[in-house]
Parts: C-alpha cells; structure tokens; sequence
C-alpha cells in the first residue's frame, strides 16, 4: 500500500463543517421562520377573536330573548287603540215579539251609543216588526230601549235608553267621522256582535274598498261605503271605524252568495248623520210624495202587455189629491221622466225623487195611449209616513 494511502475526513474537519451548518442555517431561520411563525399567530389571535364575537353576539341575543319587552311596543297599534276607543259604546241589540203568552227572541244585531244620554244608532232591519227591544251594554247589562224614529229606505233606527236605569249618569259614546274624507285603501275596523251576544264586540279590520257603491237592498238603491271587514250576521247596526276612533259608516249588509267573500257595506257617517237628526226631530224621514201605486215595467212585462216602452213604471192606481191626481196623472199611464230624467226602474224613481224637497215643482212625462205628455207636478209630504 502506498505510503500516501488516502483517508476520511478528520474529527475536527466534522465538527467545523457542523458548526457551519449550525449557523448558516440558524441565519436562515432568523430570516425566514419568524414570519411564517407570526402568520400562524395572527391566524390564531383572529380566530380567537371572532370566537368571542360570535359568542358575544350570541349572548347578547339571548339576554334580549330573556328581556321583558314592554306590551305597549307591539300591541298599541291603530286597530287597537280605535278598538279601546269605540268598543266600550258598542251594545247588543235584541229583538223579541210576543207570542203564546212570552217574548220569544226574533234576533240580535248591533249598535252604537252616539250620545252619552242614551241615544243608540243601528239598522230598521235589526228591530223591523219588534214588540220589545232590549239593549245589552258591553258590561253585560241589560235594559229595555225605546224606538225614537226608524227608516226602512235607509235601514236606519234610532234608539234610546235611559242611564238611570243602568244606574249610571252617563254612558260611553263614539264620534261620527266625515265619510266624504273617507279614501280607498285605507284602514277600516268593523265592531260588532256576529252570531249574537256570545261573540260580543268582535273585532275586524280591513280596508275601504269603495267609498261609493250604489247597491240595490230590495225596491231601493242605496249609497255605501264597501270594506273588505269581515261583516257576519249580528253585526248589522254596528260601527264601521276608521284609524282614528271615528264612525264612519254603519254596518248594514254583505254579499253572502257562495264563493264571494270580503264585500261588506256600511251607511256612510254623513247620511247616518242627517238621517238620524231628522229621526230624532220628527220621529220619520220626510221625503216628497207622489200618490201612485206602481208596477215596474221590463222588456218581459213590455212584451207581455205590449207596452210602447221596456222602461218606466206602469200606473196601477193614483191616490185623490195627491201630487199626481192634481197633475191630471191616470191610472194606466206609463211615468218615463221626472225633469227629464229617465226613469229605467222602481229605485230609480224613488231616487229621482229623494233629490227633491217637499214643495218642488217638477215636470213629469207619462205615456198614455201611445202618446207622449208632460205635466207639472207639485210634490208634497208623504201623510203616510210610516209606510215606507
């Protein structure tokens, strides 16, 4: 073997390339890993702290759940502060007719106590052909009442009881409101008792659909007020309420046919007024006379008779001395006109002649023996008033 044999790195070779590397690569880390190392912390710290948010969120929504939330915040809405406002003078009205030795119960409905002295508004309907009427208050008590006036053209009646009875001084009143103010879409509140006293003083709400639907109730075409309230028998005579505690209509009818549903209707406020006013002076509705007994004419009744006109009303019979016997008016003749408006039917007469007072002088037109004439009519009070 050569004497320059060739041999492994020595022990002090090693540990300098060692302590090399030791330094080279602490450098290294210096310079590299604490970044790297800060990353990760961050990521920590910022995890930690949506922890705590999220738990914090979390309970702070508990402790609100947990919080006793004040009534007045969601329930003093405008349905039921006009319901505080109107519901106390909001009665039970029921109608009993004598018969086999007692007064049997005929039906109830409602109405509303206009003035604090006992004065009660509902509809003719409600105590049409009564012997007794008896008045149910919201505490429950009962009294009798005392028809003041009633009106079937208008479905309108005028009540009265007397506080004293009750042992009261006064009773609670609501306040008519102005129907012509009255807009579509607004709130309306209807308070009534539907099925009798054992649902006393419900309460609906909705909207006004139309503020002036001409609606024909039996011989008459009657002004409005739709909401889409829900309006169920017993209501009849109870107040249709706006947002501010104000009357604004008297519950009267609904459309019950199947499959329509949401089509009540009220008597505005304004007319309720005037009715009710002269109800209270004169006991009835003056309204001017004519002195006819009548018979709708059709394009049926026209065919049938062979009528010169699908239109009018036929003259059956004319009262003596009456506005139409002084006009020289006969039976058989066909009424057309009243200051040339045409008459198409029975309500359409008494409609024309609701827009005259007591003293009007109007021409009508009549056909009589296929012959067109007009005469000067002179209207005067009904001596019948309670034949309506």
């Amino acid at each position: 073997m050569s004497f320059y044999e060739r041999r492994g790195p020595g022990f002090f070779t090693i540990a300098l390339i060692g302590l090399l590397g030791a330094i080279i690569g602490g450098v290294v880390a210096s310079i590299i890993l604490p970044p790297a190392v800060a990353g990760r912390l961050e990521d920590e710290i910022v995890r930690e702290d949506e922890n705590e948010n999220s738990l914090s969120t979390e309970k702070e929504v508990q402790e609100n759940l947990n919080t006793d939330v004040d009534p007045e915040e969601y329930q003093n809405t405008a349905v039921s502060q006009a319901a505080r406002e109107v519901r106390p003078a909001v009665v039970g009205v029921t109608n009993r007719a004598y018969g086999w030795g007692q007064a049997m119960e005929r039906g109830t409905g409602s109405g509303v106590i206009i003035d604090s002295d006992g004065l009660i508004v509902t509809n003719h309907h409600v105590i049409e052909n009564s012997d007794e009427i008896i008045v149910t208050l919201d505490e429950g008590e009962s009294v009798k009442a005392e028809i003041i006036g009633k009106d079937a053209e208008t479905d309108l009646a005028v009540l009265e009881i007397d506080p004293t009875d009750l042992e009261k001084e006064k009773l609670p009143s609501a306040e008519f409101g102005d129907s012509k103010d009255l807009v579509v879409g607004e709130l309306a509140i209807a308070i009534g008792n539907p099925l009798g006293l054992a649902f006393q003083q419900s309460v609906t709400s909705g909207v006004i659909s139309a503020t002036d639907r001409t609606v024909r109730v039996g011989d008459d075409y009657i002004r409005l007020v739709q909401t889409d309230a829900a309006i169920n028998p017993g209501n009849s005579g109870g107040p249709l309420v706006n947002a501010l505690g104000e009357v604004v209509g008297i519950n009267s009818i609904k459309i019950g046919e199947s499959g329509i549903e949401g089509m009540g209707f009220a008597i505005p406020s304004n007319l309720v007024i005037e009715i009710v006013d002269e109800l209270v002076e004169k006991g009835y509705v003056e309204r001017p006379w004519i002195g006819i007994a009548i018979q709708e004419i059709d394009k049926y009744v026209a065919e049938i008779f062979d009528l010169p006109v699908d239109y009018g009303v036929y003259i059956q019979e004319v009262e003596p001395n009456s506005p139409a016997g002084n006009a020289g008016i006969q039976s058989g003749d066909i009424l057309t006109e009243i200051d040339n408006r045409k008459i198409e039917n029975l309500p359409k007469l008494r409609s024309i002649r609701n827009d005259f007072e007591v003293g009007d002088q109007v021409e009508a037109t009549i056909i009589r023996n296929e012959e067109e004439k007009t005469v000067e009519m002179t209207l005067e009070s009904n001596p019948y008033q309670d034949i309506n």
